[in-house]
This record gives structure tokens, sequence and C-alpha cells, in this order.
């Protein structure tokens, strides 16, 4: 079974077949010496954990992806993959450890000195922030103030309006 199948069989409401698919896709990648195809299975494994709330699968699925990325060269990638994790963990109401997770992908894309990395990073870590009880008001204006000067830097208007407006909330608090 591929990746793809994997996919497919999600999207046919079938989570168990898909993880297995996404499993099988990931050990296939490792056996052949795809360096790319097993981290790239292993996200959507991670997905398809966190969809189905094997949230702690998920992580260790996503911890996995996240190395190998960093061994290949691809750091944007694992930040997304480091995103796509604190995502899983939020929803699942874990905040603490999802912000420990999100403040590895806002410092490894400071690292790369990728800035849509880096707006991307601090909007998530924007979020989890907001998901605590007893977030620092002006901790989170700053963050969203840095997301927007990331994305601000990189000409992605697309994404402005969020940060302008998390911002805006975060002052009014």
């Amino acid at each position: 079974m591929t990746r793809h199948q994997g996919l497919a069989l999600f999207g046919l409401g079938r989570p168990g077949e898909a993880i297995e698919a996404h499993g099988a896709a990931a050990s296939i990648a490792r056996q052949a010496g795809e360096p790319l195809q097993e981290p790239v299975a292993l996200v959507s494994l991670t997905s398809a954990y966190a969809m189905t709330k094997q949230v702690d699968k998920a992580i260790a699925a996503g911890e996995q992806a996240t190395a190998l990325f960093i061994r290949i060269g691809t750091p944007g990638r694992a930040v997304g993959q480091l995103i796509n994790m604190t995502t899983a963990l939020s929803i699942a109401n874990r905040n603490e450890e999802a912000l420990v997770l999100v403040k590895r992908a806002v410092q490894l894309s400071r690292d790369t000195g990728d800035r849509t990395d880096l707006a991307f990073s601090l909007g998530q870590l924007a979020a989890v922030m907001h998901a605590l009880d007893d977030y620092d008001r002006e901790a989170l204006h700053s963050t969203y103030r840095e997301a927007l000067d990331a994305l601000r830097a990189t000409g992605n208007r697309r994404y402005e309006l969020s940060a302008l407006l998390g911002t805006a909330s975060s002052s009014r608090r």
C-alpha cells in the first residue's frame, strides 16, 4: 500500500486501513532508501493518527518525520511538521506540550532565517499562548507583532490580515 492509498482510504472513512497504509508507505520508503518519501509518509501517518485522536502515536510519528527532515536538510518541512504536531496537541487540550513544540518550530525558523516559516510558527505560538489560561498579554502582543513583521518582510499579504487582527485583539485585552 502507498501513502496515496492511505489518503484515499481515509477519505473513504476507513481510518484504520489508512493508518496501516501510511505506516507501510513509510516502511517501504525506508527499505528503498528514499530519503524524502519516508518522512512524507510519516507526515501522513501523523495526520491520520491525529484525526483519529491517537495523539501520542501522532506525536511519535511526527517526531520521527521531524528528525528525518532535519537530517536530509529540509528544515522548513520540519517546521511544518512541528506546527502540525502542535495543532494535534492543542486540539487535545494539551497546550503545555504544544507550547514546547511550537517554541522548537520558532527556534528552528530563526536558526534557518526563513521568514515565512517564522511567521507561521509565531502565529501558531500566539494561538497556543491564547489557549493557555495564564498567558502574558504583552508577550502575546509581541508575538503577533513579530509574526506580522515577518509576513510583511516576505511580502505575504494573504496572511497579513490574520496577524493584524491578532495584534489588535491582543492589545485590547
